[in-house]
């Protein structure tokens, strides 16, 4: 405060309801300290008995200690919550996932809310506490995209036989890879009963004849680009690629290799089955947050070929063309 003339002695005083603010200093400049929410009124008042007032409102304060976050794998990442006067069971800080919540999961506890990383994308976590909103927002730099599961063809569609429990083996590790393999059989009918057959006698030839516990073969895709469920992705290992058991085996139903067993004349893979190949692909990555980098250094994608030097499987009418395509395209979904 300023006073003219400027000898006059300068007193303020606080008038409030309850303890909103408390005064310190002396002299013609005191400091102002909030206690609680609400309004009080400070005046000066010279020696002579002139006045001025001031209107002080006291408001919650609330900030977070981070506005915007990058996160990857692994990483944990603690949110806190600065708040006056403290939080309590009436005035709480709330958390929630305002958008992405498949990227994190969070965990609030009071003023802190642990984030969680899921898979990539963008999420925004708000905190609410006294009706005051403040924003995070988290990007995810790992992983896939999230990608909805396409129509498969369930087991009991094509008559599986049960898996043979006793053949059962541990799996060591979780999936890392999709592996292409092809039936090496010419096969190219889009009837459906032809291709339930076809898939049971593969299951017999497996379980007959190879000693198998199931089908070794997780997904089978028809030449119509039907999607059918193999053996289950479950705790055990499937004979479809020699040590890779533990990754997860797709069947193409043809044989794409030209060979004299096919007279010279291989099957063809149609768009149909390039379009089942992709969105399986698609899924089975964000499903299972496959490895990124493997044998191709760019994605999950493999063929039978392409792990195991002793085959031409999936054929030379399939192989270059998933080992390409649809690598690069996987690549660019993951990338963009």
């Amino acid at each position: 405060a300023t006073a003219i003339p400027a000898g006059d002695t300068i007193d303020f005083t606080v008038t409030q309801s309850g303890n909103i603010v408390s005064l310190s200093g002396m002299g013609s400049s005191v400091g102002v300290t909030g206690l609680s929410i609400g309004t009080a009124t400070v005046t000066a008042t010279t020696s002579r008995g002139a006045m001025a007032s001031c209107t002080v409102t006291v408001t919650p304060r609330f900030n977070i200690s981070q506005t915007n976050l990058v996160l990857s794998m692994d990483d944990l990442e603690t949110l806190t919550a600065d708040c006056a006067p403290a939080p309590d069971t009436t005035h709480p800080v709330t958390w929630s996932i305002t958008s992405g919540s498949s990227h994190i999961s969070i965990d609030p506890d009071g003023t802190e809310c642990t984030i969680t990383p899921l898979a990539r994308g963008i999420a925004v976590i708000t905190a609410t506490y006294m009706q005051i909103s403040k924003v995070c927002t988290v990007a995810v730099n790992f992983g896939w995209k999230p990608y909805d599961e396409p129509t498969v063809y369930t087991r009991s569609s094509w008559g599986a036989r049960s898996v043979i429990i006793d053949r059962l083996v541990s799996r060591t590790r979780e999936p890392e890879m999709l592996i292409f393999h092809h039936s090496a059989e010419k096969f190219s009918s889009t009837d459906i009963d032809s291709v339930k057959a076809e898939i049971r006698r593969i299951q017999d030839v497996h379980m007959d004849d190879e000693n198998k516990c199931d089908i070794a073969y997780h997904y089978i895709i028809d030449p119509a680009g039907r999607i059918w469920q193999g053996a289950m992705i479950d705790d055990y290992k499937r004979g479809h690629a020699e040590g890779h058991f533990d990754d997860i085996g797709v069947l193409l139903l043809g044989d794409f290799e030209s060979r004299f067993l096919n007279s010279y004349s291989p099957n063809v893979l149609n768009q149909s089955q390039k379009d089942a190949m992709e969105q399986l692909s698609k899924w089975l990555c964000y499903e299972y947050d496959l490895t990124i980098n493997v044998n191709n250094g760019i994605t999950p994608i493999e063929t039978h070929r392409s792990v195991c030097d002793y085959t031409v499987c999936p054929g030379e009418n399939a192989a270059p063309w998933i080992e390409s395509t649809l690598r690069q395209i996987i690549h660019s979904w993951h990338e963009n």
